[in-house]
């Protein structure tokens, strides 16, 4: 793909074409280094020195493709490209037939020297004006797949596929559109880009499909894909060619890009916590950290596919799986273990496969260890991250007094499980999503007892009328085997002591039933075994459906009273406050940060230096990544004073004086 000859004129009609190899012209024998620069900004094989043509030649030799050669001699070469493609081409069919393969040689060049601007600049603009020369005739798979390949800006290839999506009024796929976006000079290059291309386009592709399903429909405008290419070469003389098609430019339009500027910003929220972690681990992006912030839509293949398997092994049984946690962990990448943010993270990617957890901290749930023991069930698609109803937290207060009474004689039955289950579905006025997860709580309570422990101070402050329910209802699940177990009745008895009741009112109502004794030497008493009659009528315990509906009806109050019931310490808080953290009524945002960060701020402020142990602790009792918050307050900092605030690495110094203004 070179000239070689003696006479040759230049396009331009004065003096050699300057790309021509004379062969008379002579050649240094020494000194040859194609890595050193001899030629001029517009060099000419006939007017360069011995000694360039000497590199020139070398660097022919061996293959065009020195990486560190003088940008000078690949132009020379490149010009004859130029050449063939702009004149040859037109006349010499041979030439013609050449196109694809100077195409090629184009790219292949592009790949090696393409950071050079100058180069790429002409390149691309070549590789444009033979994209016009085929127009409409490439494929739309041919045309995106050049174009990718291109690693440029808009280029002719996507604007003449844009046009025929436009012309044909065919829907633009998501593999397109995504393309346009990346591509586009007005788009903003957000980090997620360039850290996690491959994530970022998956996720673009879902978000696209999802608001617009098959795709967007392009207005076909006026503005027709005009390309204009000017030559490297002083051979032209600064001549110019042009290409004009008969398509619409799309890509000179606000709206459609504009929309899918939308679809970025959505796709840039998404991901920027995870960015920001690679930027910080760069090591770790395979790491259980790194998943937990990605949306698990875009999570890998490898790691979904267990989860989808019990998904549908659940919904097919419309049973609930109890697992040991150590399991669910090794379905798992390795990382650092789970504290509340990262297990709040894996509990929410959960629903994305249409599953839910219990415990679940985000619903008072506790943090989990590796010995633990699940119960997965099935969310059925619902939101299980919305607000919790009113009626929730009383709602899992009876449950867990009632399975630890129902477990207290170590063995939580099918009938108890029944009456308990029954309450749940058809007695509580809570939404379906919470049923379900407190029918997986009672799934789970059956093979891993709850305690009562901490509970009296939870539910002294309830009206009697209510405390007087909760304990018929549990009662009414002592009873639901036949058999009042001495364990049962134990159980009762510090419930009843938790709630403030009088132990002979429950004495008399277990005594005041038709029952006799299990065997001749079974104690009397309040620990006595009590078998109901058959007959359970005058003296049976029945439910009060007054008092139920008056504790249904005051379950905004017990919500209130029993918020923290299962509760663990707030993400963003511990579980109790340091002598120097600020407490939150008083701690005012700082530098425009949101309340987590602002938060961190504050207590951080309280001393010039921290450990990175002490700031690692700070971080994860509100669940934040150590890395990611000293970035983001950082860059509050230097939006603000042009300079940052954490400095060091351990310890780390805290610029208390930068933010005197800003805390006054």
């Amino acid at each position: 793909m070179i000239y070689v000859g003696s006479d040759l004129a230049a396009v331009n009609g004065g003096g050699c074409e300057p790309s021509l190899i004379d062969p008379s012209k002579s050649v240094a024998q020494a000194g040859v280094d194609c890595h050193v620069r001899n030629t001029n900004y517009w060099p000419s094989y006939d007017s360069i020195s011995p000694e360039a043509r000497a590199s020139y030649l070398q660097w022919l030799s061996l293959g065009k493709s020195d990486p560190a050669a003088d940008l000078g001699y690949v132009f020379l070469y490149f010009y004859g490209l130029e050449r063939r493609v702009l004149v040859d081409a037109g006349h010499d069919s041979n030439a013609k037939a050449e196109l694809p393969v100077i195409e090629e040689e184009i790219r292949r060049l592009l790949g090696i020297y393409g950071n050079n601007g100058s180069f790429r600049s002409y390149a691309g603009s070549l590789l444009d004006y033979l994209a016009a020369g085929k127009g409409a005739s490439s494929s739309l798979e041919s045309l995106l797949q050049q174009f990718l390949a291109s690693g440029g800006w808009l280029d002719t290839n996507l604007r003449v596929g844009l046009g025929v999506h436009a012309q044909s009024g065919k829907p633009l796929p998501a593999e397109w559109a995504v393309a346009w976006y990346i591509r586009d000079p007005n788009t903003p290059r957000i980090q997620a880009m360039t850290r996690c291309p491959d994530v970022f386009a998956s996720l673009f592709k879902m978000e696209y499909v999802k608001r617009f399903g098959e795709g967007l429909k392009l207005p076909v405008n006026k503005t027709r894909i005009k390309v204009t290419h000017r030559p490297a070469s002083q051979s032209f003389s600064g001549r110019e060619f042009h290409a004009m098609l008969e398509l619409p430019d799309v890509s000179v339009l606000t709206g459609p890009i504009g929309k899918l500027k939308g679809v970025g910003d959505a796709c840039h929220a998404e991901l920027a916590s995870y960015s920001r972690f690679l930027g910080s681990h760069p090591g770790k992006g395979k790491s259980l950290e790194a998943l937990l912030l990605l949306p698990a839509r875009v999570w890998p293949e490898r790691i979904c596919e267990p989860f989808r398997d019990r998904q549908r092994a659940i919904e097919a049984t419309g049973l609930r799986k109890i697992l040991p946690m150590q399991e669910f962990l090794s379905l798992l990448p390795e990382g650092e273990p789970l504290n509340r943010a990262r297990f709040k993270a894996l509990s929410r990617a959960l629903g994305g496969f249409g599953l839910g957890i219990e415990p679940d901290v985000r619903f008072g749930g506790d943090l989990l260890k590796p010995e633990d023991t699940i119960s997965l069930f099935a969310a059925g698609g619902l939101d299980q991250d919305c607000p919790l109803s009113e009626g929730y937290v009383s709602a899992a207060l009876m449950l867990q007094m009632a399975a630890a009474v129902a477990s207290a004689d170590k063995a939580f039955e099918e009938a108890e499980a029944s009456v308990i289950l029954d309450h749940i579905n058809n007695g509580l006025q809570i939404p379906e999503a919470e049923r379900r997860r407190l029918a997986a709580r009672l799934h789970l309570y059956r093979t891993a007892p709850p305690s009562i422990s901490g509970l009296k101070k939870r539910i002294e402050d309830l009206s009697e009328e209510t405390r007087e329910a909760i304990a018929d209802f549990l009662l009414a699940v002592a009873l639901a085997d036949g058999v009042v177990d001495p364990g049962e009745v134990k159980t009762l008895e510090r419930l009843y002591q938790f709630m403030g009741l009088d132990l002979s009112s429950l004495y008399s109502k277990l005594h005041n039933m038709e029952a006799q004794p299990v065997s001749e030497q079974a104690p009397t008493g309040p620990q006595a075994v009590i078998e109901p009659s058959r007959a359970r009528n005058k003296g049976s315990v029945r439910l009060d459906s007054a008092k139920i509906a008056a504790l249904r009806a005051d379950s905004a109050k017990v919500s209130v009273l029993l918020g923290n019931v299962f509760a663990g310490p707030a993400d963003d808080e511990p579980e109790e406050l340091p002598e120097e953290e600020v407490p939150e009524s008083i701690a005012p945002s700082l530098l425009g940060l949101d309340p987590e960060h602002s938060g961190l701020l504050q207590v951080l402020l309280q001393r010039a230096e921290w450990s990175r142990d002490e700031f690692e602790e700070l971080c994860s009792d509100r669940g934040l990544m150590l890395d990611g918050a000293i970035e983001r307050i950082n860059e509050a900092a230097f939006g603000q004073f042009d300079n940052a605030i954490i400095e060091g690495e351990d310890p780390m110094e805290v610029n208390c004086d930068l933010l005197q203004e800003a805390m006054a």
